[in-house]
């Protein structure tokens, strides 16, 4: 894990986490705490599950958490990480306690597979096998039960507004005449106020990340750094994708619509705002694959990361 400067050419900080996995990086709300986590869940094992969640402070660059987790989420408001136990379970962490010590929700028995903050709130959702527990962090006590699916969910976002919560199954299956497995994903949508299901769309993709547009009822799905290379953009109330199309991970920027998407050779960028949705255009300039794309929030530049080994930022 390397923490930069924007602009700077060196590394501010490294790291080598063990054991060696493939990792998902996500900053608390103040940037200073950066947790890596596992971003692909391991097929089926009799090895006891050891994914582990890292935390670092990057002021100082000490490591100040390391626990086995599954999936994590940090809060919008205060630098508290929750986090889902690879058996089962769920516990949260506050990075200010100066210690390492974790505190176990005890109402939580079930394994659960993927978790998000609602805005402004002390409740978490909690996918478990075939349903979504809306909780009181800091109780236990159950708000409300979602479904409307069967299975896993792999990936857990809610909206901006706290409104409206998606998430996608795990799922592989036969192709029909085709003689070989394909991912088949369930997207689901609910409206928390009354846990009812607005929406669901079946893609033939792997699902591990959903992001909401910051000011619409649009979020995109992306499968990160898999073979399933598929990005697909929903819209609450419509019945198909808006857009289907190749690439690896997906980014909105804050204040428009429009949308950057890293593709097999280069980084594409799209309008929402326009039925069918247009493409802008195209960045190249990376000599191999391009897997992940996120947008400064401080301006207006992207930035890419590329199986060549390097991370470029562009002004777009």
């Amino acid at each position: 894990v390397s923490v930069w400067s924007v602009g700077g050419e060196r590394p501010l900080h490294q790291w080598q986490t063990e054991p060696a996995q493939p990792l998902r990086l996500s900053w608390d709300h103040s940037g200073q705490w950066l947790a890596a986590f596992p971003a692909i869940v391991p097929t089926t094992s009799s090895k006891p599950d050891q994914r582990r969640c890292f935390v670092w402070d990057t002021e100082t660059g000490r490591l100040v958490l390391n626990e086995l987790a599954s999936d994590v989420a940090w809060h919008d408001q205060r630098p508290t990480l929750a986090a889902a136990d690879p058996q089962s379970g769920v516990w949260t962490w506050n990075a200010e306690s100066g210690d390492a010590n974790v505190t176990r929700i005890e109402s939580v028995s079930q394994r659960v597979t993927a978790l998000t903050w609602l805005p402004n709130t002390q409740q978490l959702a909690l996918a478990m096998t075939d349903k979504v527990e809306i909780i009181r962090a800091d109780t236990g006590e159950t708000h409300s039960t979602l479904s409307g699916f069967t299975g896993e969910l792999g990936c857990l976002s809610v909206s901006p507004d706290g409104r409206r919560l998606a998430g996608a199954t795990r799922f592989v299956g036969l192709r029909p005449g085709s003689g070989y497995m394909l991912p088949q994903e369930t997207v689901v949508a609910w409206t928390l106020a009354n846990s009812e299901v607005t929406d669901t769309w079946k893609i033939a993709a792997t699902a591990s990340r959903l992001r909401w547009h910051p000011a619409s009822e649009l979020f995109v799905v992306s499968p990160g750094a898999t073979n399933s290379a598929r990005v697909t953009v929903h819209q609450i109330g419509n019945a198909e994708p808006l857009l289907t199309t190749d690439g690896f991970d997906a980014s909105w920027h804050r204040t428009s619509p429009l949308l950057a998407i890293a593709e097999r050779t280069g980084i594409s960028i799209w309008h929402s705002g326009t039925r069918p949705i247009p493409k802008q255009r195209t960045l190249r300039g990376h000599l191999g694959q391009v897997y992940a794309v996120d947008w400064n929030p401080h301006d207006e530049s992207l930035l890419s990361g590329s199986g060549d080994l390097t991370i470029r930022r562009w002004q777009a």
